[in-house]
């Protein structure tokens, strides 16, 4: 029963600091100052398992922008909660060769394309929560 408690409580803690870690920071690109970038390379990343079989995919974006004459290349999209299916991503950014970044006026080589956040941010919270909640009660009454 202890395993159990300590499972739970320990991954509700993981989930609660990532998801802190990126709720603040998707925050702070709000404040974030925009600027035009040109797109490097963009496509689809594929994982195969054993056998060959495709078991995730994952979009990317390169691009490179220009504060104060200095150029900087960056590769995230946002700090947004990853729940978006990859072909959607595809298809937002299909054709497209120039588009709007938003680099952090405190260290210009951190940018996004898509900048705050959006509700699936805080679900990360309530799965955290939830596995707390599971493992002292577990504790608790187990």
């Amino acid at each position: 029963m202890l395993f159990i408690t300590v499972m739970f409580v320990g991954m509700g803690t993981i989930l609660f600091v990532m998801g802190g870690y990126y709720l603040h920071l998707g925050k702070l690109t709000e404040d974030w100052r925009p600027v035009d970038a040109k797109v490097l390379q963009k496509g689809t990343a594929m994982t195969r398992g054993a056998g060959g079989k495709v078991q995730t995919h994952k979009y990317f974006i390169f691009y490179e922008y220009e504060v104060n004459g200095k150029k900087y290349q960056s590769g995230r999209i946002s700090f947004k909660a990853a729940l978006i299916p990859t072909y959607k991503q595809e298809e937002k950014y299909a054709g497209v060769t120039h588009l709007k970044a938003y680099y952090d006026p405190q260290h210009h080589e951190r940018a996004v394309i898509e900048k705050g956040v959006d509700s699936a941010n805080y679900m990360t919270f309530f799965a955290a929560l939830f596995f707390i909640g599971v493992g002292i009660a577990n504790w608790l009454w187990g």
